[in-house]
């Protein structure tokens, strides 16, 4: 019967594709189509949750096409089932349309599976055009959805015919002629196989020509994921918008606006406040001065060219690739010039002019707007070179009498980004695991890097860090007279001597901008509030419990960090800075604070903000961070399958790596203790991943894929990166302020062998706080590893036989 009604409904030049439900009476889909138009099904794996007719339409517009019935009674595979279903498919095509009856309420703002839906689409960067009611009761149930398919005159209307409205829209398509091919218009064999001949040779060597193409892109970006997404993307995606104008006239306006941009800024300071008092929250320290830096040898040079990127910059005398093939011999001359200025306190003025290119800063921006562009300096290659023998005796300076800031990690050996937040996550739930919410505020500074005052940091140099003599006088050197002009194409502005700042782009600048913040940490100590920094990243966190919080004490604390900054020529923007209250949903649901308040300007509690790209919710629940690294990770797999037939395995790897598998693993150490379906949703890209890079069948088993890879699931990831991050501070030089944290089991009189190497676990009351804390997570780990792994050894030998020991432990694992 099935079939006779579809039959009897098809006019004439149409057909149908149909696809009869598997049990019980009747039921099943259908599409109808216009004969012209070839539809190719789609094989699917088994659904028990749902029904799905998928097929793919090669003309005019390469697109696949889901039409999808979800019964209205209640099933809880239907997420997990379409989750799987999508990412399967969207690496596959990069158009996509989803439609049909799915008895989802997404017009409900109460509904919690239909905003779980519409998260799972974010994740996928799909969307869903419906936004009228489709069903005579005004639920909207029958959707249509699609990533990249431009859909246009969406219209729902009422024929009458069923309780479900009808909905029609227009699809857009690329038309172009194409010239027949001979052999239709003769009908000869040998034309037609000639046509074939020339068809295979011409793919095959267009094939090898791509593949070289982007085998030699990836070769010369190593370690670069930032120079691999930009030539990847450009090669990929539309061009971005370019400027209309690149005369002389055009990079002097933008030189005006970028020096107009910061002598605002440093307008709104007042006069000069006296040296003296910017240092009186400085506690005395017992300096070893540093008067002159030693001079450094041929081999040291060659080792910092060897390690250094290929990057020219157009005030180079000849391209950086040249310099590194040739170090062994330039290597004496470039020593002698560095051992010179060392030497002397004198910077050669060659080396302190910088070249600027505007960057817009997202491809959507009007190009002509100078207000879209950032400036992006470029040094001399040399000048690189003789920064990071700086940077190396004054790290090594600071590490000696111990003058670096506790709580900064930015720009400093054994620190991180990951660091950094592991501490601050942690003093945050061990909080709420006691009872507390705690407020954290996320500051933001203008242009920071661009209006630090040289005077001031040239005190800091000498009083706070103890530089005398020759080593201070080359800094001076180094401040005093430097230059910078913008380059667009072959024109170029006039030079511009820079008097503020401390120079972006370089080795030097973030060292000296770290130490040109090491008083704020002790202004803020002087409250009791907690803080950590990240180069000119700053965030406070306090418990607010009604019998701790003085909401007094944090704003006098936040205008004395507003007055020195302004003392040392910093602007603190309140309109940017951010506030989020942190603890359990009860915690933070009966917390009175609503905000807080900076010089007059009330700043409201945020349900999500971004800390060092970690997206941060109420709970710590990271799903706003999880649902943005799949929408990410996605983006960047399906560009990865568009290449995949024209790279190595090799190349492949180094791709799925740079733009999937690093993300995945980014600050990976906070997602401890987050539930599974989170943790399904990252796993789902690793697989679709593992598929891509493999070039296997879409319903081929993962588990022995992603064995052959080596590749940890997700979960194991996490808990990797947290028995090395424990490893490192038991053993490694990991951060003091996460060493404080684990505490040692083991006393003089133990002896018993399962207690070497042992942490002593705090005690911790909830599962979503206390016992997802670094300080709970990494002793439960750590003390669940075989007495091997734990014994002292070297972090390569640690790391190995520690994804050795996952691995085998997850042979059985199934992904």
């Amino acid at each position: 019967m099935f079939f006779s009604v579809l039959n009897e409904t098809c006019p004439p030049g149409y057909c149908y594709l149909q696809k009869a439900r598997s049990t019980g009476r009747g039921g099943g889909l259908a599409v109808i189509h216009r004969s012209d138009l070839i539809l190719s099904p789609i094989t699917l794996p088994e659904l028990s949750s749902f029904e799905c007719l998928a097929f793919k339409c090669k003309h005019p517009l390469s697109t696949m096409v889901f039409l999808i019935y979800w019964p209205p009674k209640p099933n809880s595979s239907f997420i997990p089932e379409m989750s799987n279903l999508l990412s399967t498919f969207c690496t596959m095509s990069a158009n996509i349309i989803i439609l049909g009856d799915m008895n989802i309420h997404v017009n409900s703002s109460t509904c919690r599976f239909a905003a779980e839906f519409l998260q799972l689409l974010d994740c996928f960067n799909l969307t869903q055009l419906v936004d009228s009611p489709t069903h005579t009761r005004g639920h909207t149930l029958d959707l249509v959805i699609t990533n990249s398919v431009y859909l246009s005159n969406l219209l729902v209307y009422d024929l009458g015919v069923s309780d479900h409205k009808d909905i029609s829209m227009k699809m857009s398509s690329l038309s172009s002629f194409i010239k027949p091919k001979r052999f239709k218009s003769t009908g000869l064999t040998v034309h037609k196989l000639a046509f074939r001949e020339h068809q295979k040779d011409y793919s095959k060597s267009l094939m090898e020509a791509r593949s070289n193409f982007y085998s030699n892109v990836i070769r010369n970006s190593p370690g670069n994921s930032k120079q691999l997404f930009s030539t990847i993307n450009h090669l990929l995606k539309p061009q971005t918008p370019s400027l209309t104008e690149t005369t002389e006239e055009h990079c002097n306006n933008f030189l005006d606006f970028f020096k107009t941009k910061i002598d605002s800024i440093y307008s709104t300071f007042s006069e000069s406040s006296p040296l003296s008092t910017l240092t009186i929250h400085l506690q005395p320290v017992i300096l070893e001065p540093l008067h002159r830096f030693p001079e450094i040898s041929q081999q040291e040079v060659e080792t910092i060219i060897k390690r250094m990127k290929p990057t020219t910059c157009a005030l180079d005398p000849f391209p950086t690739v040249l310099v590194k093939v040739n170090t062994s011999v330039l290597s004496p001359l470039i020593t002698t010039i560095i051992n010179h200025s060392l030497q002397s306190g004198i910077v050669p003025s060659a080396l302190k002019s910088a070249m600027i290119r505007p960057l817009l800063k997202k491809p959507t921006l009007d190009p002509d707007v100078l207000a879209n562009y950032r400036p992006i300096s470029n040094l001399p290659f040399l000048s690189k070179v003789l920064e990071k023998v700086v940077v190396s005796h004054l790290q090594d300076h600071l590490k000696h009498n111990n003058l670096f800031e506790k709580f900064q990690s930015g720009f400093r050996t054994a620190h991180s980004t990951e660091t950094a937040l592991v501490r601050v996550t942690n003093d945050l739930r061990m909080t709420a695991d006691a009872g507390s919410p705690s407020l954290l505020i996320l500051l933001d500074l203008s242009a920071a890097f661009d209006t630090v005052d040289h005077g001031i940091l040239l005190n800091r140099l000498h009083h706070t860090i103890g530089l005398t003599g020759t080593a201070l006088n080359w800094f001076k050197s180094y401040l005093t007279n430097r230059t910078e002009y913008i380059s667009l194409g072959s024109a170029r502005s006039r030079q511009h001597t820079v008097t503020l700042g401390v120079p972006q782009g370089s080795v030097l600048g973030p060292i000296l901008f770290i130490i040109y913040m090491i008083p704020l940490g002790h202004v803020i100590s002087r409250y009791g509030v907690s803080f950590h920094c990240y180069a000119d990243d700053t965030q406070l966190y306090m418990k607010t419990s009604p019998t701790s919080f003085s909401s007094s004490t944090l704003t006098a604390c936040l205008e004395e960090i507003r007055v020195w900054m302004k003392h040392n020529f910093l602007q603190l923007n309140s309109s940017k800075t951010e506030a989020i209250l942190v603890g359990t949903p009860r915690q933070t649901q009966s917390s009175s604070i609503t905000g807080i308040t900076i010089t007059d300007h009330v700043i409201s509690l945020s349900t999500t903000v971004t800390n060092l790209g970690v997206r941060f919710d109420p709970q710590l629940s990271f799903e706003a961070h999880i649902k943005n690294l799949c929408k990410t990770s996605f983006y960047h797999l399906r560009n990865i399958a568009k290449l995949r037939p024209m790279l190595t395995l090799a190349d492949a790897e180094k791709l799925v790596h740079a733009f999937v598998s690093s993300r995945l693993d980014y600050c990976n150490a906070l997602l401890i203790g987050i539930p599974n379906k989170s943790l399904q949703r990252l796993q789902y890209v690793q697989n679709s991943a593992a598929r891509i890079l493999m070039r296997v069948r879409k319903y081929d088993h993962i588990t022995p894929i992603l064995h052959s890879l080596h590749w940890l699931p997700v979960s194991a990831r996490i808990e990797y990166k947290i028995s090395l991050l424990t490893y490192q501070c038991i053993y490694g030089n990991a951060p003091p302020y996460l060493k404080e944290l684990l505490t040692p089991s083991t006393t003089s009189r133990s002896l018993h062998s399962t207690n070497l190497n042992r942490l002593l676990l705090p005690k911790t009351k909830l599962s979503t706080m206390g016992d997802r804390a670094f300080c709970s997570a990494a002793h439960r780990i750590w003390n669940a590893l075989p007495d091997h792994p734990r014994a002292p050894q070297t972090i390569e030998t640690f790391k190995k036989g520690l994804k050795h020991l996952f691995l085998g432990e997850l042979m059985t694992f199934n992904y």
